[in-house]
């Protein structure tokens, strides 16, 4: 059973590295490929940059930090809390993704990803991960 979860993580993984790297080259290819501005606006980044070419639903942002910021999640993922421009998005097939700054000056932006959504646990290592973009 552990086996097959870990091939059905690894495969919803996958999945979403290729939606993001495609609409990434895409955004590329059309010259919408921006950066989040010192403000760290990431609903603006994400909605110019990248929402063109990745099915996707707003969400109730609120609702959601309350759901992912808990104190296990902040420890084990290293974030700061700050609320410095996170911005949360649901893809079609159920995956969260969550698009912040977390601190560091080498890396672009960082995405949050849960790939069951607000099903339980929301739990970093379990089945929220991180991408790091450069």
């Amino acid at each position: 059973m552990a086996n097959h979860r870990k091939t059905e993580t690894t495969a919803k993984l996958k999945k979403v590295y290729s939606s993001i790297e495609n609409a990434c080259r895409l955004s590329e290819l059309n010259n919408t490929l921006g950066f989040p501005n010192e403000n760290y606006n990431f609903e603006e980044f994400f909605k110019s940059s990248l929402a063109p070419y990745i099915n996707y639903s707003e969400v109730n942002q609120d609702e959601y930090k309350n759901i992912y910021y808990t104190e296990k999640n902040i420890n084990k993922l290293g974030w700061n809390n700050s609320g410095a421009g996170e911005y949360f998005v649901s893809l079609n097939d159920g995956t969260t993704l969550m698009f912040y700054d977390n601190g560091c000056p080498y890396v672009f932006t960082s995405v949050l990803v849960d790939i069951n959504g607000l099903k339980k646990p929301n739990e970093a290592g379990r089945d929220i991960f991180v991408f790091l973009y450069q």
